[in-house]
């Protein structure tokens, strides 16, 4: 299975995070990382796939990661400066495979084609992420982010914009809908709420 990875700007950022990042357990190596990703969106969406990676090896059956589980626990406050209260729990959730409800919740039953359509909406949720690094405030970083780069008190007020047709297409707004609601409900996204966004 062909996973989706960056293939040209992003690759020294991701190849540096992949090797250091496996090898590495100890937390200021991984806070350099980190701070490093709040000033580089291509470091930032790196670091991201990184994890998302890990996750697509539960396809293979693999049980859990608790070492980065454990990390990003640790230091929850560094990956919250980075991208926010709902980048951290996404990363969380990636560590723990999700949901047993969660439509991104993979099983090693899935075709190749099903565990690639997932990565691919987990890489384009990375992408919105990660605009939080960019030094200006761009049109991706203000569907997630307010004017400071920082998470919206209400995403209900926030995504007003973003309700009303135009430019953004159902897609779009079903990826805002679910990245928010793992923030808000930890449950993430149920199947039958997945297919109702696309």
């Amino acid at each position: 299975m062909i996973l989706p990875t960056p293939l040209f700007e992003a690759k020294s950022e991701y190849i540096h995070c992949k090797t250091t990042l496996k090898k590495n357990a100890e937390t200021q190596i991984w806070s350099h990382i980190l701070q490093k990703c709040r000033k580089n969106q291509r470091m930032s969406y790196s670091f991201i796939m990184f994890f998302i990676h890990q996750y697509s090896n539960f396809y293979k059956n693999v049980q859990s990661y608790d070492q980065f589980e454990q990390i990003s626990e640790n230091r929850r406050e560094d990956f919250e400066k980075c991208f926010e209260k709902i980048g951290y729990k996404f990363l969380y959730w990636l560590c723990k495979n999700f949901r047993d409800n969660s439509y991104f919740r993979l099983k090693n039953e899935m075709t190749k084609d099903e565990v690639h359509r997932r990565l691919l909406v987990l890489n384009i949720a990375a992408v919105f992420l990660s605009s939080k690094a960019h030094p200006k405030v761009t049109l991706i970083s203000s569907i997630l982010f307010d004017q400071r780069q920082k998470m919206p008190q209400n995403y209900g007020d926030h995504l007003k914009f973003y309700k009303q047709p135009g430019p953004v297409s159902t897609l779009l707004k079903g990826l805002i809908r679910w990245l928010v609601h793992i923030h808000y409900n930890p449950k993430a996204i149920t199947k039958t709420e997945y297919s109702t966004l696309t």
